[in-house]
């Protein structure tokens, strides 16, 4: 039996295909606001709440963590596990991106 596993093992070294620099999905993001003379309230309410809401209304994004800092602030958002990695990874992005095109009406003017 021990046999059978080992040479088992081997055959399916020689059939399975391999990459030498395997195309990785991105599946993780941030994004990065300036509103110099924000306090970190201001920066919450005014660009964080109006971004995650907007990126909420995308099915495959799983967690959004957002930090507000003086004038300063970051949404990291990850992709669901369940959405395949290709073309499918690739128009979430995109959706991400309409969304942030789409809120961006939303925020106060000097915004970066």
């Amino acid at each position: 039996m021990l046999v059978f596993i080992f040479l088992s093992g081997i055959f399916s070294l020689n059939t399975v295909s391999r990459q030498e620099n395997p195309e990785l999905a991105e599946r993780w993001a941030s994004i990065q606001t300036v509103y110099p003379g924000a306090s970190p309230l201001r920066m919450e309410t005014q660009v964080l709440e109006p971004l995650e809401a907007k990126l909420r209304e995308i099915y495959e994004l799983g967690e959004i963590i957002s930090f507000a800092q003086q004038g300063f602030s970051t949404t990291v958002m990850e992709i669901k596990d369940e959405v395949s990695p290709g073309p499918s990874i690739e128009q979430v992005w995109s959706q991400v991106q309409d969304k942030l095109d789409q809120s961006s009406f939303l925020l106060p003017p000097g915004i970066k």
